[in-house]
């Protein structure tokens, strides 16, 4: 057969140089992938960048050095530019996944409005006898902050039924919310969020058993990038009837949980000196002796500030580092209360009452630093980072002012970059580059299995409740040697990255798009009796 040429030419086309190309491409790829070591995220974006460059030299070959016919030329560059240009008038990139791959919409797809209630969709209905417990348990149905009443992520034991199959949860109620990474918290029948409208930031209430919206504070505020999304990212706490928040520019506001009435707003950002957040302010308030916490970000003396609950008047104010992702936790250790948190280039530790820094620990990872710090004992305490930075188990000793944190070990066989890890039953499980994975406490990988993506997770009894970034709600019971994933429950059809808020036998989770209440199901009498 002979070979295509050029018109005018008796020289055959170059498909050597474009098979050079590509096995070029594929060479990059292998290593990116199989060698260089980066993390998941920079691997995918390196992929990104190596086929980008394939198509444009690819080009460049098609239309200067491929010496095909010009016809043959013009009709190849015809049909990509056509299949371009259909691509970008029907679809477009709505954000990344937690691995950072474009996450690709119809154009035509249309955001419901938040505003109003018919918009609610009582899927399985809440019958009289769930509304007679609700007004029963209120007082008892309490989800306060960030990661629950203990802001580690456990919540209470129910006699749960795990087989889903026979027995699937329920939606009670699904309905549309605005965009946000948000989650929510609860208490006396009432549900708090942050949402994005528009050019405006809205922290809003719904009523917990219906879906209902109660009230809606809006304030103008908007922080939006492709990769990163739309509107507030960190979620509310809730303390003696008021509700504080923290939007995505650094606006901390404190409403009435019942009206909605604004009682005090202060500019984080403003008053502590400090810049903005490449990815928006992310940290969840922390409420502790009447005073609020929260990362501000400020050098000199104005990294973590505090502010009076009632008043928002601004309390104390300390450390050095810039902020990074991550929330303010208290906790005990070797015998002091302590408010940690995770910072741009150090773990801190600051005096609940004064602010002051009780140690300081370097923290290398040049990406944002989001997760929770675990304790798992009276003086030991694990911090974790993903993009390939790993974990650091600290000891802390000595006392005040003496106190001191030492690395025990630091492996980078979990690295959790977004969502909250456990200690559980002598080892810790985590999500590892969106892998369910355990480490030991001398911090060697067990097991790695279960590609859940960048979601959130709580510790209930047995069990953890993975909500996956997939929109799927996954019930595993760790054990050893390995994963046992025990049920699994479609929520959400999109990105979920948002943290759920769980009392009781009641699930209360949303994403950038939706809010779902799910009862989980419940074994039966005789059955806890067996």
């Amino acid at each position: 057969m002979s070979l295509e040429k050029t018109s005018g030419s008796s020289k055959p086309p170059r498909w050597g140089w474009l098979g050079s190309i590509w096995v070029l491409a594929g060479s990059a790829e292998i290593y990116n992938r199989v060698f260089s070591g980066s993390s998941h995220q920079d691997k995918n974006l390196f992929g990104f960048k190596v086929w980008l460059a394939t198509i444009l030299f690819s080009l460049i070959w098609l239309v200067f050095l491929s010496r095909l016919r010009w016809k043959t030329r013009s009709l190849a560059i015809l049909t990509f530019l056509t299949l371009a240009l259909a691509a970008i008038s029907t679809l477009k990139i709505t954000g990344v996944s937690g691995d950072l791959l474009p996450v690709v919409e119809w154009r035509f797809n249309k955001r419901a409005s938040i505003g109003s209630n018919a918009l609610v969709v009582l899927t399985n209905g809440v019958d009289i006898n769930t509304r007679l417990l609700s007004a029963a348990t209120n007082q008892a149905m309490r989800f306060t902050q960030f990661q629950g009443n203990s802001r580690d992520g456990t919540v209470s034991e129910f006699p749960l039924e795990t087989n889903w199959t026979a027995h699937p949860p329920k939606i009670l109620w699904r309905r549309p919310v605005g965009p946000g990474w948000s989650g929510f918290v609860f208490s006396d029948g009432l549900a708090f969020t942050q949402e994005q409208e528009g050019e405006n930031e809205l922290v809003t209430c719904y009523d917990f058993w219906s879906g209902n919206l109660r009230w809606a504070y809006r304030y103008p505020a908007r922080y939006y990038t492709t990769i990163a999304g739309e509107g507030p990212r960190s979620t509310p706490a809730l303390q003696g009837g008021l509700v504080v928040t923290l939007g995505s520019t650094g606006i901390l506001n404190c409403l009435d949980q019942k009206t909605g009435k604004l009682l005090w707003s202060r500019n984080v950002l403003t008053d502590n000196q400090a810049g903005s957040l490449e990815w928006g302010i992310s940290c969840s308030p922390l409420i502790v002796n009447k005073r609020v916490v929260v990362s501000a970000g400020g050098t000199s003396g104005k990294s973590l500030a505090a502010y009076d609950l009632e008043t928002g008047r601004p309390g104390w104010s300390a450390g050095e580092n810039r902020a990074s992702y991550s929330s303010p936790v208290l906790m005990n250790l070797s015998g002091r209360d302590q408010i940690l948190i995770i910072n741009s280039g150090a773990v801190k530790s600051h005096d609940p009452e004064s602010g002051r820094v009780l140690w300081s620990h370097p923290w290398h990872s040049a990406y944002p630093n989001i997760a929770t710090p675990v304790q798992i004992s009276t003086n030991r305490v694990l911090f974790s980072s993903g993009y390939a930075y790993g974990s650091e188990l600290l000891e802390i000793s000595g006392g005040d002012p003496g106190l001191s944190a030492t690395q025990i070990w630091k492996s980078k066989k979990l690295k959790s970059k977004m969502s909250n890890l456990f200690f559980y039953r002598g080892f810790f499980y985590g999500l590892d580059d969106g892998i369910f994975t355990c480490v030991d406490v001398s911090g060697a990988q067990r097991w790695k299995d279960g590609r859940f993506g960048h979601g959130q997770m709580l510790l209930m009894g047995d069990y953890i409740f993975i909500m996956g970034e997939s929109g799927d709600l996954i019930l595993v019971r760790p054990e050893q040697p390995g994963l046992n994933e025990v049920a699994r429950f479609k929520v959400f059809e999109s990105k979920t990255w948002n943290p759920a808020a769980m009392s009781g036998r009641y699930l209360l989770v949303r994403n950038d798009r939706e809010a779902a209440l799910v009862e989980l199901p419940q074994l039966a009498a005789d059955a806890r009796r067996d």
